[in-house]
């Protein structure tokens, strides 16, 4: 929001209703992503850490949109901008308008598919261990049946197709990270608190 700006204004529609959709969004997604991440990291060095999950993404999201994004601008504005309505075929659209893009189109597919793949499994095997007492390796039947679960919502999602529906699920993701947010929030300031705590017995025990 702070760059939309000059010639590059954002309608404001967007920045209200995508600002508030992708907060409530990683709201509601962090709890999988962070029990993941910690999961698969677990006998990794902090260095090891930050570059892997926060420096090599980070770099690579900077590169993309340094590449991309002001080419976007320019595609848009030389072109009709109603064939980049359809969420899932824009990029697509936006490819075409560049050499090779038979072969980009293979390549994106691969990448949403292994984006897709990546987060299923990482909130089947979270949910395994949610639902499997907390254990780090959850039982294949666990596994199996939070997979078959989000794969048939999935499937029922898409073939139904509709805009409508879609904006109804944003908007109920909207609602429901609401009261997580207050959570995190606690958890948060319980975090400092605790630390503070920590920090101050410490200094006290030093004096001693």
């Amino acid at each position: 929001m702070s760059l939309s700006i000059g010639g590059y204004e954002t309608s404001e529609s967007f920045t209200k209703e995508w600002t508030v959709f992708y907060w409530a969004f990683w709201l509601a997604w962090v709890p999988f992503t962070g029990i993941f991440i910690a999961r698969i990291s677990k006998g990794r060095t902090v260095r090891e850490f930050i570059i892997a999950t926060i420096l090599v993404p980070t770099f690579a999201t900077l590169i993309w949109f340094s590449v991309f994004a002001n080419n976007a601008f320019d595609v848009l504005s030389q072109s009709n901008t109603g064939q980049f309505d359809n969420l899932y075929t824009s990029l697509f659209v936006f490819l075409e308008n560049y050499p090779f893009y038979q072969l980009t189109f293979v390549i994106a597919i691969l990448l949403v598919l292994i984006s897709i793949i990546n987060s299923v499994d990482s909130a089947v095997f979270v949910l395994g261990m949610l639902s499997d007492n907390g254990n780090e390796n959850p039982s294949k039947n666990h596994k199996l049946i939070w997979g078959g679960i989000i794969t048939a919502t999935a499937f029922g999602i898409s073939a139904s197709g509709t805009s409508d529906l879609l904006n109804a699920i944003s908007n109920l993701l909207i609602i429901m990270a609401l009261p997580f947010s207050l959570l995190y929030l606690y958890i948060i300031c319980r975090f400092f608190i605790t630390i503070v705590n920590e920090n101050s017995e410490k200094q006290f025990e030093d004096k001693d």
